[in-house]
């Protein structure tokens, strides 16, 4: 709720122009970069530790998400308020007297723009065992520790039940298998963050592979007998705490808290090697981050272009006079791997269109946003048959391109009758209509969303 409020705040202060809910975004991504850099500074007292962590944790690419998708901004929010909440319960610790209630408002706050906040007091505690200057007592345990558990239990037992109903942690059911193969996914992805595409397909090879570096790395130190870094198994842990609750699912945005903890751990580790390992740990690291990082913004920035045509078209759509509801034959459900599927009819009426039911006769997978599945192109995919009309489509099989909806054989209701949907093959179906395509039947093709118009109809 607290991050839908800053939606409603935006929406109030400057209307629905896209502009400035990404500003903020990205002022939110930077103050999240800086504040991280302070927080590790005041626990470790190392200033150079706590910037190359600060570094590693601005550049991840899988932040792209979260500064580039509006809705992924309650990472960020979450990720500022639990900072901000250590730093308050930190400077508690010093006299512990009474108890942290800034502490307990801002994680409360946390909790508010996202759950995965819930492990912060394991966080408390780990560093407390950590580090012997914060190591709590039974004053602080009674004071600190258990207030920050009542906080949680108060909000999942109360709050959360009183919003969401009886049933609202049915999501929590799962297996631990699929839970083992996200850790893996995770852990790749915070060491070779490649798309998702790759690591769910092998979650645990790229969580292997990822591990074998970092395994390098500590047997570099040992053989040079240097010390071992003394914060990268406290970080390596914390990392695990932060990723704990987004296990149910691998999704790149969910990495935003534990990043921060794999920060720490690689920049500590780093620290500790011999000078000419340590550059070559990091000129491969940045190889593949940087490399990543413009591929992340080359896909977000294709599927923003391609959406804001979609919405475009079907507010074109929308106003049309003899308009009943839209139906688009072939509507694109990811472009390069980033999601376009929405609450169409919202963003058409938030766009300024009319409301109008809008609906997918299928929902299909682009490599880019000029893809369009039509067999052949436009001119061959559209033909008029005795039986009605046909739309042919053609979904090579390759990466970010697949069928997503219907199922083989599906019926698709429509106002005035229904679509058919057959299969031909693995990746080539053809969508029927018995008498013709009415006024509301619409094809994205090359890029923009267009009437369906058929010769001799």
């Amino acid at each position: 709720p607290l991050t839908a409020l800053t939606y409603r705040a935006e929406l109030w202060a400057w209307g629905a122009h896209p502009l400035f809910p990404h500003l903020t975004n990205l002022a939110l991504a930077a103050a999240a970069a800086g504040l991280l850099v302070v927080v590790v500074r005041r626990v470790t007292g190392d200033a150079p530790l706590a910037a190359c962590a600060g570094i590693l944790f601005a550049l991840h690419p899988y932040h792209v998400e979260n500064c580039w998708w509006i809705a992924g901004r309650a990472d960020m929010l979450a990720f500022l308020f639990l900072l901000l909440a250590f730093l308050a319960y930190d400077r508690w610790r010093v006299t512990t007297r009474r108890i942290p209630a800034a502490a307990m408002l801002l994680f409360e706050a946390a909790l508010l723009c996202k759950e995965a906040a819930v492990s912060f007091p394991a966080i408390l505690l780990l560093t407390g065992m950590a580090d012997r200057n914060r190591r709590a007592g039974r004053r602080e345990l009674a004071r600190g520790v258990l207030p920050m558990l009542a906080v949680t239990i108060a909000h999942f037992l109360l709050l959360r039940r009183a919003m969401l109903g009886e049933g609202s942690l049915a999501q929590m059911k799962g297996t631990a298998p699929r839970w083992a193969g996200n850790l893996f996914a995770f852990i790749a992805g915070s060491v070779i963050p490649l798309h998702t595409e790759f690591l769910e397909g092998r979650p645990f090879f790229y969580g292997s592979l990822a591990l074998a570096p970092i395994s390098l790395a500590l047997l570099s130190i040992i053989r040079s007998r240097r010390r071992m870094p003394a914060r990268f198994a406290p970080a390596s842990l914390a990392f695990l705490i932060l990723v704990a609750p987004s296990l149910l699912s691998f999704q790149e945005r969910y990495l935003y808290l534990p990043s921060a903890a794999s920060a720490v751990a690689l920049a500590s580790l780093s620290r500790a090697m011999p000078s000419r390992r340590r550059g070559f740990l990091w000129a491969g690291l940045m190889a593949i981050w940087l490399g990543s990082l413009g591929w992340h913004a080359l896909a977000w920035s294709d599927s923003g272009r391609a959406s804001e045509r979609l919405i475009r078209g079907l507010k074109s759509a929308s106003m049309r006079p003899e308009a009943k509801e839209i139906l688009v034959i072939n509507m694109p459900h990811r472009v390069h791997g980033v999601a376009l599927a929405a609450n169409f009819q919202e963003a058409v009426v938030l766009s300024g269109g009319r409301r109008l039911p809008i609906r997918a006769i299928t929902a299909l997978d682009f490599p880019s946003g000029e893809d369009d599945g039509l067999a052949g192109g436009l001119a061959e995919a559209v033909r008029a048959t005795p039986s009605g009309v046909e739309v042919h489509l053609d979904i090579p099989s390759r990466r970010f391109s697949r069928i997503v909806l219907p199922p083989p054989g599906g019926l698709i209701a429509a106002r005035g009758g229904a679509w058919e949907v057959s299969f031909e093959d693995a990746q080539s179906l053809v969508v029927r209509h018995p008498s013709g395509p009415g006024r509301d039947a619409y094809l994205w093709s090359e890029g923009r969303l267009r009437l369906l118009e058929v010769p001799g109809l």
